[in-house]
Formats: structure tokens, C-alpha cells, sequence
């Protein structure tokens, strides 16, 4: 009698195991380092990997564009925030509101960090007609140095995206949302003057857009031209739609619709090389040098469930940190930088990233949803071990931690309804909010149940309540043709054959070796000495080809009656690795129009559907719900 599948993938898992040591140790947070290098100065992967926890030394090269809006036509002395889209500066080209003849240059551009909703000012007197706000167009005089706040640094909220720039570099002496936004400008330039040397022109910032907090405009830009803008009518105001489609009344209803085009051009890159970034050093919190526990079991207590977070932490464990980033500040320069490691990161999810879901195939549930409803921690790695880089499901069994997150310990997957993003959710999003695809959906109402699935002759099964966890996924179905077509007609399931075919340019006798040569495809093994991004990108490249190296070699010893119970343990694993991974490609929208944008929370616009599950939207409707940042923290 063969052993259960759990244990034969334990077999194969201590065959690797017990394989010459030749592999780096995984690295400890290494998705968390992969993923902020892979955000890093992008608007789409910063709205969702929002609570930064590193910084980077950044450059904007000599005569680049960058632009201000205010209510003065003054040039910029002494701190000016300067966008790098002219929409993102038109939004505060408006005239104060309180009528002034000029503000004080930081109090005027503090207020451009709060970026004009439709309803702002609805309950104030209109200025006069004839008052206009200034757009500033100006050129970086020399090649800026500064340096980059991850995240959605910029976003005045509660959630913990000011913690890494309020704990650590600022070193809790700053209070407050946007109320501190002054006393934070002026800190960047004290910063920068004194115990940075000179060395930092100012810091690069994001929220709905990219900014930059520059400490002496008059000797760091070369002006170009203010133009007057004449205040936005009324009948320009723009609305968004709650959740149920309803127009929501007396609330902030989004950005307008060209300051939306705006952002959303960037959400892969700022572009034109108008930044570079040096990811060869960095300092980041994710570093397991500092031994932070980032994402604590009380994140209910401390205001956020939302991502990783400081605000738990005394002081003394984060001086490390900033002492480290005054280094990193005083002894390295952007230029010194010799490999994108971004790029690298590029390619490991552009190769990876579909193969991935294509392994859970069309009708399987998406991770990012699954994670939202099922787990019960706010920690993503929960699945996955960090000192072996193997997943606990194949890895280890009864370790004392809740890691089986469906079916009964032996790997079996549940099928519940799978709400997906990056190829289902676009179909039908103008009339219906759940995706229409074409794979079988397993739905808890029996009524929905019978009508969706009546096509595959299994719908009196499922009206009568039977176990959708016994359901054989798609996945067996898609996947047979092609299994057949390699030849493969011994044992071992359909899904063996399309991870052969991945594994495939990596074949050799020694599972061990099979795993380098997949993990050394687009990067070298890391040394002691190597770059922190280096060590990172190679364990999660490692990561991946060891677990499906591992998986194929299980499947392979499958007789056919145990084909369902195989793919079961694929799409778990595959699943929770995804989670583990958390990549941000696989919540893209597919198939926008030209007058749609792909609707992920930016600060401080969306709600909660918007980041579990985005989908097109028109520019002119924004976002479904809201309350997703807590509010604008004042």
C-alpha cells in the first residue's frame, strides 16, 4: 500500500533536502525585499505595497521637468514640492481660499500634498473670479540627489505609510497627518544640510503621483515659465460610485479625471529615465540583520491589518536602521550602481508570474482573494519557511503553527467562488461586478450553483450539497491534451507535464542541480559579500524552481486514480506560494478602454473591493467604495 500523498511529498522534499549544500540559505523576508524592489518608483505596485519600509538613493538628472502649482506666481524659495506631471501640479494651481496675497512658501506647498477632491471647500465662501492659481514650469539645474521613500510615502494616513520616514528618519520627533507635513519638509532640509552633510538635495515621495521635497529650489532649478490657471468650474467637479454602483453624496468623490490619466501613465514606471535608483545599497526594514518583527499579531490594536508596520516598535530597535541610512547617505553615490536589479526583478515575474497562475488554470480562485478571506494572521509568509525557502505543506507536517489554510491537512483544496482579476474580472465589469469566465465557478448558493455548472453534467451533485473540495479543478481538463502530447503516459499527473515543460531547459539527473540552473537563469548565486538585492531576487528565483522541481518529482510518482489528489496538492501549493510571493502583476486589469484605468486604492481615494479585486473603471466615475486609507489623517 503506497504511502498518503502528503507523505510521499515529504519522501521527495528530504530528497532535496539531503542534496550536496550548494544553494545560498534562503534569506529571511526576501519577498518583501523582492517586492520593494519591483515597486520601487512605480504608481500601481506602491498603492498596493503602500506601507514602504525602505530607502534608496535616487537621481533626476540636469534638465528634467518638473512642476509646482500654488496661488502665487512668486518663484520658489527655500523648500518648493515639485511633481513631475504637469496635471499633478495643475490640481493645486488654485487660488487660496482664504484670499491671501501670498503664503508662506511651505505652508503653500504643504497644501499640495493634499491633493483636491471634488466636494473641498463646498461649505467656503468662493474666491473672486478673477483670482487665479500659477503653474511653475521649471528644469533641475544639476543632476538632484536625494533619496526615495518607499512605499506610498506621501499618503496621510494612519495605516503605517508615514512609519518608516516618521520612525526612522525623522526619529518620532514628527506628529501628525497633514498637519506635519510642514515640520516634515523643513526636517528633510535640516536633515540634508546638516547630518547628511550636503550631500541630499531632498527626498522623492508618492501618493497620487511622485513628488519631490527639494531643499533650495533657487539654487537647484532653472525657472521656466508660471502660467495663470483660472479656477475650476463647478461643472467640472467629478463624482465616483459607492460599491453598489450609487452616487455617493456629501463625501470626497475622487481626482479629476486628467490628473487620473496622469497617474495611472505611471503605474509601471515613472519613465524616461527621469530617476534613477541605486538598488545595488539600500536600507530597508525587511534587512533580517534587524530582527523587526514587522508584522505583529496585534495589528488590529495598532490601527492596521493592512501591511507591515513601525509603530509597534521601541525606538532603540530602529536606530540601527537610521544610522545605517546616514551611511548609506554619507559613503555611497547613485552613480556607483552597476546592475538593475529591478530589471532582474522584471524578469523573474514576467516569466513566472504567468506560469504561476497558469498552473492553478483558468477556474481556480485568486490568491489575493483567497489570503483576504482565509487567513487568519496579516503575515503573508505564514505558508512558507523562510530558513528551508520550502513550503510547510510539503516541508513539514504538525509543526505546531495553523499553515493549512483549506481542506484537512493532506493537502486537499476547496473550491470556493473564484472572483479573479488579472484575466477574469474585465469581461463585464460595466454591468456586472462578478467576472464572467469561462471556467466553472463553485458557488456556495445551490441556485447559482446548478444554473452556472449545468453545462458539465455536475450540477445535481452540487445542488446537493456535496463536497466542492472533491471537484476535480479545470486545471486536470486543460492540462490532459497537452500531457499527452509529451508523451507522458505512465503515472503522474496532467499538471506534471505542463511544470516539465517549464523545468524543461533546466533538466538534469540531480534535482538539486535542476534548481540552480532554473534559479541561475537570470542572475548569479549570491556570495556572502553580494548586494542585499542580489541575495533576495536569487532566493526567491531558488524558491520557485525548488518547489516546482519538487512538485514534479512527487507527481511523477502518482498512478492515474491519484491524478485528482495530485493537482489538488498543486493548486495548494501554487496558491500559497503566489501568496507568499504577493506579486502585484496578478491584481493588473485586463482589457481597459481608453477611457478606463485600472482601480487600485491611490491615496486617498478607493476602498477595500478596490484593492482586494480592482477593475476597470471610467476616469470619469473613480473609484467603487471608500475608507480604504482610514481617511486623510489630519
Amino acid at each position: 500500500m503506497k504511502p498518503p500523498i502528503f507523505y510521499l511529498s515529504l519522501f521527495f522534499t528530504a530528497s532535496l533536502a539531503s542534496s550536496p549544500d550548494t544553494q545560498p540559505a534562503p534569506l529571511q523576508n526576501a519577498n518583501h525585499i523582492f517586492n520593494a524592489i519591483h515597486a520601487s518608483m512605480r504608481q500601481f505596485g506602491s498603492s498596493l505595497h503602500h506601507n514602504g519600509m525602505s530607502f534608496f538613493l535616487a537621481s533626476v538628472p540636469k534638465d528634467t521637468k518638473l512642476y509646482h502649482g500654488n496661488a502665487s506666481p512668486d518663484l520658489l524659495k527655500g523648500i518648493g514640492w515639485m511633481a513631475f506631471e504637469p496635471e499633478h501640479a495643475m490640481v493645486f494651481a488654485r487660488p487660496s481660499r482664504r484670499h491671501q496675497e501670498r503664503m508662506d512658501s511651505v505652508q503653500d506647498q504643504s497644501g499640495q500634498q493634499v491633493p483636491m477632491t471634488a466636494d473641498e471647500g463646498e461649505d467656503e465662501p468662493e474666491p473672486p473670479a478673477d483670482v487665479n492659481g500659477y503653474l511653475h514650469t521649471y528644469t533641475t539645474a544639476k543632476d538632484l540627489r536625494l533619496v526615495y521613500i518607499d512605499g506610498t510615502s506621501a499618503g496621510k494616513s494612519r495605516i503605517g505609510t508615514l512609519d518608516s520616514q516618521d520612525r526612522i528618519m525623522f526619529n518620532d520627533t514628527i506628529s501628525g497627518g497633514v498637519s506635519g507635513e510642514d515640520q516634515r519638509a523643513k526636517t528633510v532640509c535640516q536633515l540634508a544640510k546638516n547630518e547628511w552633510q550636503g550631500r541630499i538635495d531632498g527626498v522623492i515621495r508618492m501618493a497620487a503621483g511622485f513628488e519631490i521635497i527639494l531643499c533650495d529650489p533657487e539654487a537647484n532649478l532653472t525657472p521656466v515659465r508660471v502660467m495663470p490657471v483660472e479656477k475650476r468650474s463647478k461643472d467640472r467637479k467629478l463624482s465616483a460610485k459607492d460599491d453598489k454602483g450609487k452616487e455617493r453624496e456629501g463625501k470626497p468623490r475622487g481626482k479629476p479625471a486628467e490628473l487620473l490619466r496622469a497617474i495611472t501613465s505611471r503605474f509601471n514606471g515613472i519613465g524616461g529615465n527621469r530617476v534613477k535608483v541605486n538598488y545595488d545599497n539600500f536600507v530597508t526594514a525587511f534587512n533580517p540583520i534587524y530582527e523587526l518583527d514587522l508584522f505583529p499579531d496585534n495589528a488590529a490594536e495598532i490601527e492596521t491589518g493592512k501591511g507591515p508596520r513601525l509603530q509597534h516598535l521601541p525606538p532603540e530597535s530602529l536606530e540601527p536602521i537610521r544610522e545605517n541610512l546616514t551611511s548609506l547617505v554619507l559613503e555611497h553615490k547613485v552613480t556607483e550602481s552597476n546592475i538593475n536589479w529591478q530589471s532582474i526583478a522584471d524578469l523573474i515575474v514576467d516569466k513566472y508570474g504567468p506560469l504561476l497562475r497558469g498552473l492553478l488554470g483558468r477556474g481556480a480562485r485568486n490568491h489575493h482573494s483567497m489570503r483576504a478571506e482565509e487567513d487568519e494572521s496579516n503575515d503573508p509568509d505564514k505558508h512558507w519557511d523562510d530558513k528551508t525557502g520550502k513550503h510547510k505543506r510539503m516541508a513539514k507536517q504538525g509543526s505546531g503553527r495553523k499553515y493549512e489554510r483549506r481542506g484537512n491537512g493532506e493537502g486537499k483544496a476547496q473550491s470556493k467562488t473564484h472572483h479573479g482579476t488579472e484575466a477574469e474580472a474585465q469581461d463585464e465589469h460595466e454591468h456586472d461586478h462578478e467576472p464572467k469566465t469561462k471556467a466553472k465557478h463553485h458557488s456556495k448558493n445551490k441556485t447559482e450553483s446548478k444554473d452556472e455548472d449545468k453545462h458539465d453534467g455536475k450540477a445535481k451533485a452540487k445542488a446537493e450539497g456535496k463536497d466542492e473540495g472533491k471537484h476535480k479543478p479545470r486545471v486536470k481538463h486543460h492540462m490532459k491534451r497537452k500531457h499527452q502530447e509529451h508523451g507522458n503516459t505512465g503515472t503522474g499527473s496532467s499538471a506534471a507535464a505542463q511544470i516539465a515543460s517549464i523545468l524543461l531547459p533546466f533538466t538534469s539527473s540531480s534535482p538539486a542541480e535542476t534548481t540552480t540552473l532554473c534559479a541561475t537563469q537570470f542572475l548569479s548565486p549570491p556570495s556572502p559579500t553580494s548586494p542585499l538585492a542580489q541575495k533576495a531576487l536569487y532566493s526567491i528565483s531558488s524558491t520557485i524552481c525548488s518547489t516546482l522541481v519538487e512538485l514534479h518529482s512527487f507527481l511523477l510518482q502518482l498512478d492515474d486514480e491519484e491524478e485528482e489528489e495530485g493537482t489538488k496538492l498543486v493548486h495548494a501549493t501554487i496558491t500559497d506560494l503566489m501568496a507568499y510571493l504577493d506579486w502585484t502583476g496578478w491584481k493588473e486589469c485586463r482589457g481597459c478602454r481608453g477611457d478606463e484605468f485600472c482601480a487600485v486604492p491611490i491615496w486617498p481615494s478607493g476602498g477595500v473591493m478596490d484593492f482586494e479585486r480592482p477593475r476597470c473603471e471610467r476616469f470619469e466615475d473613480g473609484w467603487r467604495g471608500e475608507g480604504y486609507w482610514g481617511g486623510v489623517w489630519g
